[in-house]
C-alpha cells in the first residue's frame, strides 16, 4: 500500500522533455528500476564488422559481375596501359619481351600494393568493391600474393571462365588458391595488418625482369636498323642480278662505310629496301653503295682488274651511268664507256 501511495496520480504531468521517466523522477539514479550503468553492462565491445556482414544476406555475387567489369576496366585503362607506357619508357634499347615483364611486374604490383593495404584498387574503389576472406575477414597480404600471382594465367578468359563457373560465389581461380572473394566494400571495414611481404614480392617481380634483362643481349636503335639495311642490300642486289659473293662483299664493305650516323639518316627507310632495292635510299648513299658494288665486282674476279677512273669528273659520270642501270653486273659497261680498264688507277 505504501508503495502504491507513492505512484503519481495518472492525470499528472510529465517531466520537461515530454516523457515519464520513473526510475529518474521517482527513485533517483540510484533507483532499483535504473538501468545499469555502461561500465556494469556485461555486454562486451560490439562485434566486428564481418560478423554483421556475414549475416547480411549478400551470399549470391552474380549481381556484382558489372561493378567488376567496370573496376577492371578503371584499373586498365587509368593504370594499366600508363604502366606499359613507362615500361617502354625505361627500356627503350631492350628486346619487346622485356619491356612487356616490365609492364607485367609494375601491374602486379600495383594489385598487389593496393589490395594488401585496403582491398580495394582505384577501380574497385569507384565501384564500390573489395576484396575479402570468404568469411568477410580482411584478406592477408598472402592471399593477396596468390590471387595476383595468377592473374598472368587466367586472365581474361580463364578468369571470366571460373567466375561463371563458381555460380553465386563468383570466384576466380586466384580466389580459390587465395581463399579470398570480391564483395561490397561495407561488409568488410577492418585493415589487415601490415606484412613485410609489401615489399618482399614486388621486388621478388621486378629483380626477376632485371634477370632477364641481363640474359637478354639488348642491342641499339642503330644496330636494329643497320641488319634491316643488310637483309634489304643483300636482297635487293641478288634481285638485280649480282651474284651473292659480290652481294656479300658489298653487306661487308658496308659495315666499314656506313656509319652509325647514316644509319640513322637511312631509318625508316631500312626494312623497305627488301622489296623496294636501292631506290628506297637517297641519291647520295646509293651512289656510295653501287660504288662499294663495283670495287667488289672487282675484288671478287667478276670484274677482273678493273678500278675507278681516277678523273673526277669521270667518276661522277661514272657513278650516274651506275645509277641508271641499276645493276651492279652491268657496270662493266659503264666501266668501258669511261675508259676504266685494266690500266687505269684506282
Amino acid at each position: 500500500m505504501e508503495a502504491l501511495d507513492r505512484q503519481p496520480p495518472a492525470d499528472s504531468a510529465p517531466p520537461p522533455g515530454g516523457r515519464h521517466i520513473p526510475w529518474l523522477t521517482e527513485g533517483g539514479v540510484g533507483s532499483p528500476e535504473a538501468p545499469p550503468s555502461p561500465a556494469a553492462s556485461p555486454a562486451g565491445p560490439a562485434p566486428p564488422a564481418y560478423v554483421a556482414a556475414k549475416a547480411s544476406g549478400h551470399a549470391d555475387r552474380r549481381e556484382l559481375d558489372g561493378q567488376r567489369i567496370k573496376a577492371r576496366l578503371i584499373d586498365g585503362f587509368l593504370v594499366g596501359i600508363p604502366l606499359y607506357l613507362l615500361a617502354g619508357a625505361l627500356t627503350p634499347t631492350e628486346p619487346g619481351v622485356t619491356t612487356f615483364a616490365l609492364g607485367l611486374a609494375l601491374l602486379l604490383t600495383y594489385f598487389f600494393i593496393c589490395e594488401s593495404l585496403t582491398g580495394q584498387t582505384l577501380g574497385k574503389r569507384s565501384q564500390p568493391l573489395r576484396v575479402m576472406t570468404t568469411d568477410y575477414r580482411p584478406a592477408q597480404a598472402s592471399a593477396i600474393a596468390a590471387r595476383t600471382v595468377l592473374r598472368v594465367l587466367e586472365e581474361p578468359f580463364l578468369a571470366l571462365l571460373s567466375l561463371f563457373a563458381s555460380r553465386e560465389r563468383r570466384q576466380r581461380i586466384g580466389d580459390f588458391a587465395g581463399r579470398t572473394i570480391v564483395a561490397r566494400a561495407d561488409e568488410c571495414l577492418e585493415r589487415p595488418p601490415s606484412s613485410p611481404l609489401l615489399v618482399v614480392y614486388p621486388v621478388l617481380w621486378i629483380g626477376a625482369v632485371l634477370a632477364l634483362s641481363a640474359a637478354i643481349p639488348s642491342t641499339s636503335p642503330s644496330d636494329r636498323d643497320r641488319a634491316a639495311f643488310e637483309t634489304g642490300l643483300r636482297a635487293s642486289m641478288v634481285a638485280e642480278g649480282a651474284p651473292a659473293p659480290v652481294a656479300d662483299c658489298v653487306v661487308e664493305t658496308s659495315r666499314e662505310t656506313i656509319s652509325d650516323s647514316d644509319m640513322l639518316r637511312i631509318g625508316a627507310a631500312a626494312p623497305y629496301m627488301a622489296t623496294s632495292g636501292l631506290g628506297a635510299l637517297d641519291r647520295p648513299l646509293r651512289s656510295r653503295i653501287l660504288e662499294m658494288s663495283f670495287q667488289c665486282v672487282r675484288r671478287t674476279g667478276y670484274l677482273s682488274g678493273t678500278s675507278l677512273p681516277a678523273s673526277p669528273g669521270q667518276r661522277k659520270q661514272y657513278l650516274k651511268c651506275i645509277e641508271r642501270h641499276a645493276q651492279p653486273i652491268g657496270m662493266e659497261a659503264c666501266a668501258a664507256r669511261f675508259g676504266s680498264g685494266p690500266s687505269s688507277a684506282g
